[in-house]
């Protein structure tokens, strides 16, 4: 029997009214992490059949057939980050079709690789890091911001539990 080889891409998402938002020119109130229009945030299927349809506009039938073999893993609205699993043989094709993508659910919105990974526990590894440093970056924002307001530690102990949410989802994940 032969093994499968596979690869997992990190990729973050990034919509066009984020696009513009510097240090300089936000609103000063500490990059919220949680405030970014979660609910618009696609699901991991629309993800997946927007990956799927920009792959088979690329690629052609070929690609629609290869298309098919792509998974994503893990989709979270707040980091904007998404996991997709997909074969060694297609990466060249797939990272091309993510470099390409310039909408999802009718948004336009860019897409960009964070890491590609090997095995599913550095894959694994690369997302619970890079989702505990955007939380963390966030979190020292917010206390810079405005420290010592009430508001501001309601809304941090949240957000806290929401990452705390969002790694146990993550250590949950059977790949």
């Amino acid at each position: 029997m032969v093994r499968v080889k596979t690869r997992w891409i990190l990729a973050r998402l990034e919509f066009e009214q984020n696009l513009g938002r510097t240090k300089r020119n936000d609103k000063g109130d500490g990059g919220a992490l949680l405030e970014r229009n979660q609910n618009q945030f696609p699901s991991r299927k629309e993800v997946f059949f927007a990956l799927q349809d920009h792959h088979a506009q690329n690629f052609g039938i070929a690609g629609s057939a290869e298309a098919q073999e792509i998974q994503v893993r893990f989709c979270d609205p707040a980091t904007r980050m998404v996991l997709i699993r997909i074969r060694r043989d297609s990466y060249p094709r797939v990272r091309a079709t993510i470099t390409l993508m310039t909408s999802i659910i009718r948004r336009r919105v860019v897409m960009s690789i964070v890491g590609v990974h090997g095995s599913v526990r550095t894959a694994k590894r690369a997302t619970i890091e890079e989702v505990q440093r955007l939380y963390r970056q966030h979190f020292r924002q917010t206390i810079d911001v405005k420290q010592g307001n009430v508001a501001i530690a309601k809304r941090t102990r949240t957000e806290c539990a929401v990452m705390e949410q969002t790694l146990a989802e993550l250590h949950g994940i059977e790949f």
